[in-house]
């Protein structure tokens, strides 16, 4: 693992990065000093959808979130016009609406239930080759970690419609 490690560590620091990538980085923490307005942009982006939700509780419609960015900003455009959310689970709530965003969290929810039950049933499953079982345990134990990748990483991209997600909704079922 160690050897691991410092190979990720070389490949990180020898791979080519784009260009501003260093200066880029440093706004992480220096953001209000250097005037960086990505992170106070997804601030402003995630309120915007909570500002949609509570006035469109069935949503403003399926990839409508940009459209109707204008009518809510109260930025005066400071962050740029038909913007988008960077959030994919707030996607959901401005554009599908409270029911949208519970469904969502019931499909996760489920899903991940369903994977677990899986691995931890194939694991103990009597009449299984060894090699079916390993089958049934990394196949689940791999798409819950998918999922649970993205509803980490979702929280940063406004992706929720993208296929993959629903690929594995499919593959799960």
């Amino acid at each position: 693992t160690t050897g691991i490690a410092v190979a990720g560590a070389l490949v990180f620091t020898l791979a080519p990065k784009p260009e501003g990538y260093i200066e880029r980085m440093g706004t992480i923490t220096t953001y209000e000093e250097v005037g960086e307005g990505s992170a106070l942009g997804r601030l402003h982006f995630w309120r915007i959808a909570s500002v949609m939700a509570a006035d469109n509780p069935l949503g403003v419609g399926l990839r409508n979130y940009d459209r109707a960015y204008d009518r809510y900003d109260d930025s005066n455009g400071a962050f740029g016009r038909s913007r988008s959310v960077h959030s994919s689970h707030l996607q959901v709530l401005a554009e599908m609406g409270y029911a949208g965003f519970a469904i969502w969290v019931l499909i996760f929810s489920y899903a991940v239930a369903i994977c677990l039950r899986i691995r931890f049933k194939a694991a103990k499953l009597v009449g299984l080759t060894d090699d079916d079982r390993a089958f049934y345990v990394v196949i689940a134990t791999s798409l819950a970690a998918s999922m649970l990748a993205f509803l980490v990483g979702g929280m940063f991209i406004s992706a929720a419609n993208n296929d993959f997600t629903w690929l594995t909704f499919g593959v799960v079922a």
